[in-house]
This record gives C-alpha cells, sequence and structure tokens, in this order.
C-alpha cells in the first residue's frame, strides 16, 4: 500500500472518530457486523451480539467501548506515533488495527497482516549473532527455542516465567540449553520493582493478568535489578505489564539500546502510551510495527530497532554446537506444535477463523436461496427472451452475411489504402529532409541577419556622429560665410579708401609736381639750400 493511500486511510479514521459518538460508532459498527440495512435500535444490537454464537470478533463490546473512547480523548497521542513511523508497511499495520477495531472489522486485520514469524524475522533485524537475549513471558519456552533457531550463536538466554507450572514446562523444554550452561530459567515477572503480585489465570491459554482478586501470587521484579550484564534482544509479551516491565529496564534500554519486541494489543493505550515511553527513555530507536495473525485482534508487536546499529559481532562457535543447538530448538518446537494443535482441536482455542467461515458459509446459503427465488420467477421470462432472441439471431444471421461481404470489400480497400500509406510514407521521408534542409538554411539565415542587425547598429551609432559632426560643421560654415561676407565688405571699403587716397595722392601729386614746377618756389628752394 502506498503512502498516500495509507494517510487516507489514517485520515478517514480521524475524522470517523472525531464526528461520531462512541455509541454511534458501536451502533455502525454493529450494524455493518450483522449486515443490516434496516432500523433497529442500538440496545437490540447489543443484546443480538452478546447472544451471537457464531462471532469471529472474539472480544466482548466493552473492549471496543474502550478502544474507541481512548481513540477520541487521545487522537492526538496516536497520530503523533503514526507520523513518527517512516516504513510504510508499518503505518499500514497502525491504521488497519485501530479501523478494525473502530469498524468491528477483521477484514481490517487480514489487511494488516503480515506472516507468523513472530519476533526474530530477519526481514526486520536483517541478522542474530551473539546476543544476549531477554525472554519476559517465557510461557512454555516455545519463544526462546524459536529465536535460538534464528540464532544458535546467542551469548546467554534469560528466561522470565512467574507461574510456577508454566516455568517447570519451559526448564523441562529448555533442559539441553540450560545444561550447556547459557540458559537461565527465572521463576519472576518484569516490573518496575519488587514486588508481589496477584494473578488471575486463564487456563488453557496460557494468559495470565493481573487480578487484586485472583488466587495466584508471583513474585516481580526489575530487569535492571536481576540482570547486571548488558543484553542486546529484550523480548515482552506478558499481559498488560509491559510499561510496567520498561520501567524497570530503563537502565538496560538507555545504555544498552538492545533489540526489542513488545507486545502493545493488552491494554487499550498500548498501541501509542508504549513506544512513547520507550522513546522517552531512549529516543535513538527507530520504530515499526507488524500483525502476526490474520483474524484476532492480538498478535500486534511493536519492534525498537537501534539506530546505527549495522555491525554485527560474529562469533566463533563450533559448527558442531550450531548444529546441536539448532536440531533440539526444532524437535522441541515440533513436539510443542503437535501439543498445541491437539490443545486447538479439542477445545477450539482460536475459533475466529471458524467461526468467520461458518458465518460466510450461511451468509453463502442465504445468499444462494435468494437466488434460487429470483431464478424461479425469471424462468418463464427467459423463456420467451429466448424465442424472440432467436429471432433476432436469425436477422443478425442475414446481418452478418451482409457485413461479411462489405468486410471483404473493406479488406480490399485497406490493401489499396496500404500501398498508398507506402508511397506517402516516402513522400512523407522526402519532405522531413526537405524541411531539415529549410531548417538548416533559415538557421544560418538568421546568423547573418543577425550579423547584419549588428553591423547596422554600427552604422547607425557611426551615421549618429557624422551628423553631429555635419551640424557642427555647417554651424562654422555659417560662421565663415559671414566672415566672408564682413571681410568682403571691409575690403571694398577698403578699396573705395584706398581709391580715394589715391585719388587724394594724385591731387597732392599734382599740386606738388606744380609747386616744385614753379619758378618762385624753384628759386626760393635754390636759396635755402645755399644756406643751409
Amino acid at each position: 500500500m502506498s503512502g498516500e493511500e495509507n494517510k487516507n486511510i489514517f485520515e478517514t479514521l480521524k475524522n470517523y472518530v472525531q464526528s461520531h459518538t462512541v455509541d454511534e460508532i458501536i451502533f455502525l459498527g454493529l450494524k455493518h457486523f450483522f449486515d443490516i440495512n434496516y432500523d433497529i435500535s442500538l440496545e437490540t444490537l447489543i443484546e443480538k451480539y452478546r447472544s451471537e454464537k457464531f462471532n469471529e470478533l472474539g472480544e466482548n463490546l466493552h473492549y471496543f467501548q474502550d478502544n474507541i473512547r481512548d481513540l477520541k480523548e487521545n487522537f492526538c497521542e496516536y497520530e503523533k506515533i503514526y507520523n513518527s513511523l517512516k516504513e510504510e508497511k508499518s503505518r499500514n499495520v497502525f491504521s488497519n488495527m485501530l479501523c478494525a477495531k473502530v469498524f468491528m472489522d477483521i477484514s481490517f486485520i487480514r489487511e494488516a497482516y503480515d506472516s507468523d514469524d513472530i519476533y526474530f524475522d530477519l526481514s526486520i533485524w536483517v541478522q542474530l549473532s551473539n546476543e544476549v537475549y531477554v525472554d519476559c513471558g517465557g510461557y512454555s519456552g516455545d519463544t526462546a527455542l524459536s529465536f535460538i533457531c534464528h540464532c544458535p550463536d546467542y551469548k546467554k538466554i534469560f528466561v522470565l516465567e512467574p507461574m510456577e507450572e508454566a516455568e517447570m514446562l519451559c526448564k523441562n523444554n529448555l533442559q539441553w540449553f540450560i545444561q550447556e550452561g547459557n540458559v537461565t530459567v527465572i521463576k519472576r515477572a518484569a516490573y518496575d520493582q519488587d514486588i508481589r503480585l496477584t494473578f488471575n489465570e486463564k487456563h488453557g491459554t496460557g494468559d495470565s493478568c493481573i487480578d487484586e482478586n485472583g488466587k495466584t501470587s508471583v513474585f516481580a521484579t526489575s530487569l535492571d535489578q536481576m540482570i547486571s550484564e548488558p543484553v542486546s534482544f529484550i523480548k515482552m509479551d506478558i499481559e498488560g505489564s509491559e510499561r510496567k516491565a520498561l520501567m524497570g529496564a530503563r537502565r538496560h534500554i538507555a545504555q544498552d539500546a538492545p533489540k526489542m519486541a513488545i507486545c502493545v494489543y493488552h491494554l487499550k493505550d498500548d498501541f501509542w502510551k508504549i513506544p512513547q515511553l520507550l522513546l522517552s527513555i531512549n529516543s535513538n530507536y527507530d520504530i515499526i510495527f507488524r500483525q502476526h495473525r490474520p483474524d484476532v485482534f492480538s498478535e500486534t508487536v511493536m519492534y525498537a530497532i537501534p539506530k546505527n546499529s549495522n555491525e554485527v559481532v560474529l562469533t566463533n562457535h563450533r559448527a558442531d554446537l550450531i548444529y546441536c543447538r539448532i536440531k533440539n530448538a526444532l524437535n522441541h518446537l515440533l513436539l510443542i506444535s503437535t501439543d498445541e494443535y491437539t490443545n486447538l482441536i479439542t477445545n477450539v482455542k482460536d475459533k475466529a477463523w471458524y467461526l468467520y467461515q461458518i458465518r460466510m458459509h450461511i451468509k453463502e446459503i442465504e445468499h444462494l436461496r435468494s437466488i434460487q427465488t429470483d431464478f424461479n420467477g425469471q424462468f418463464n421470462t427467459l423463456q420467451k427472451q429466448y424465442q424472440e432472441q432467436k429471432l433476432w439471431l436469425d436477422e443478425l444471421q442475414t446481418a452478418k452475411d451482409y457485413l461479411d461481404a462489405q468486410n471483404k470489400a473493406y479488406l480490399q480497400e485497406i490493401k489499396n489504402l496500404n500501398s498508398s500509406l507506402v508511397e506517402q510514407k516516402k513522400w512523407t521521408e522526402s519532405l522531413q529532409k526537405g524541411k531539415d534542409y529549410l531548417e538548416n538554411q533559415n538557421a544560418d539565415l538568421i546568423k547573418e541577419v543577425e550579423a547584419l542587425q549588428n553591423i547596422l547598429s554600427d552604422q547607425k551609432s557611426w551615421t549618429e556622429e557624422l551628423q553631429k559632426s555635419k551640424d557642427y560643421l555647417e554651424i562654422c560654415v555659417n560662421q565663415q560665410k559671414l566672415d566672408i561676407e564682413k571681410a568682403k565688405t571691409d575690403i571694398f571699403n577698403n578699396e573705395k579708401q584706398i581709391s580715394e587716397l589715391k585719388n587724394d595722392q594724385a591731387k597732392l601729386k599734382y599740386k606738388y609736381t606744380k609747386l616744385m614746377n614753379d619758378p618762385l618756389i624753384k628759386k626760393i628752394i635754390k636759396l635755402k639750400k645755399i644756406e643751409l
């Protein structure tokens, strides 16, 4: 499922929960569960649900009411966890498991279901090696045996099982490994302190829950007090005590950053409070969710993957030891599986799938009966339609013959058109070549035009400069013309003056000559020279 699809599912769920009351959601969920489309009261639906013999949901109404109420009150917290999930598969599990509770529909669980390989799927962990494994809620030792199959070179295993009967069964199934020396079964419950807890056992399932009125009491302690050495993998399936146990393992979580597989389905708010609590202790984790059963609301596991934990420390265990560990683990798992299968058949321990199949068969029978009734009513109509269809077939055959003839003519025409198409293709190729040539020519012309435009721009600038010079020269020429006219006038006046002076000079010369030729003057001059 894509990220957008997951987001749409979550947003749809958010709007639905916020826009309806708890009773409205329960009412609509029950109507959907019983496939009822007529008017009915909530009280009638509740009574019908309580008396239902084939109830594949496997939970009472309080389970759904409590979960829906917590969703309405704390949806912002759910949304924070959803947005913190970086993996789309985890978002798919998270949103579909919430939808299963809100809409009371296990089809959402099937959509969220990943695989039955719970806790140690190598697609999650990549590789497990040299682990110090802590199993909180060991029961029969089956989970520890499964761990050994996935990590046969383990360093140490600590199994916590507080119930005496289950603890003895666990020791018996792990006897070979205990004798080997690196497996310890501890008759304690994981908690946040040293305390005696009262339990109420659900016989036949191996499950148990804290109950003040319970008849069974056990000792509980914290992992930080119980185990001093560093741990690398912690699994918890302890019937609602997971948060208390996490608080009791704060030192290991903060310092060791172990891999973690924590069940998050026991309490109504485990879905958001457990990841929130873990990240508050150590934020250096990536969180993913997986659903390991397709038909029940249990077996939802939160996996906490330490960041920057790609380094795998490989050990030098002997091959024969690895072989013996795997062989013994598989043998005991086979025995446990056989016992559980027998118990399943005897007690119908996990009846959801069978009940669902019964409900589907009943619905199918009702559907078939409805079809049979409709068929009886439709049979005569179909007979009449058959006669009409037969007449139509004769007409259609005639039409078919005509169309076959037309089709033959069309095929010939298509053949002729294909020949024309070949010629057109050749002509098109020639045109394409011409087009390519013209495009090349056009590109050259564009370059030439650009060059001419550059020259024109330079010429324009030069012309402007010449125009400025021309204007200046015209001013100078006009000034020179004025100067020439003035000079001509001055020359004319000077020439006139010279002419007048020449006339005066001629007159004076004439007077002078006349005077010098005067006899009296000559005598005076002569006398003057004598005096000198």
